[in-house]
């Protein structure tokens, strides 16, 4: 597979992942959010499909490092502790869906690996979107969109990450 494909696939992956995260959000979490309650049917459908959507999502993030867009080791490192989050929320949601054991929040049936991930995940997207940013500044172009597309994850991280918070405590 060329370089150009792979980034291809990368970007659709991030744009659809991204699409589909906010549709998933507004659904269960602000117009139909009994459809997602804890031990119905609708939760386990949910968490399956945020969990493969993460997965989409993660590819189209390898995407920055397929697309050579991070700089120095800052870069590197803020990537791939931010990749490590990803990936403990796909375990985390899988975790999830099954129900397994201790690892689970006891007011909200979520995995705590999944919660753990996600919180390394908003931290370090931003990292890597300010090291992407350092790394390409004044160059414009297509660099500037891997930058903006960067930026947008971690931001829409962000805001999810502080709605389900503020949901939980409520």
């Amino acid at each position: 597979m060329h370089d150009t494909q792979r980034l291809r696939i990368a970007g659709w992956c991030g744009i659809i992942g991204g699409i589909l995260w906010f549709l998933q959000s507004i659904l269960t979490d602000v117009l139909f959010p009994q459809l997602a309650a804890p031990g119905t049917p609708g939760f386990t459908i949910g968490g399956a499909i945020a969990t493969v959507n993460l997965v989409v999502l993660l590819v189209g993030f390898l995407g920055v490092a397929w697309g050579r867009a991070l700089g120095g080791w800052f870069g590197k490192i803020a990537f791939g502790v931010a990749v490590l989050g990803y990936v403990l929320m796909i375990v985390g949601g899988l975790l999830t869906i099954v129900g397994a054991g201790p690892l689970a929040d006891p007011e909200a049936p979520i995995s705590l690996i999944y919660l753990l991930g996600r919180l390394i995940t908003v931290v370090f997207t931003f990292f890597t979107g300010i090291a992407v940013l350092t790394a390409r500044r004044g160059r414009g172009g297509r660099d500037s969109r891997r930058c903006s597309w960067v930026s947008s994850q971690s931001l829409a991280n962000s805001c999810r990450c502080s709605w389900q918070v503020a949901r939980m405590r409520s």
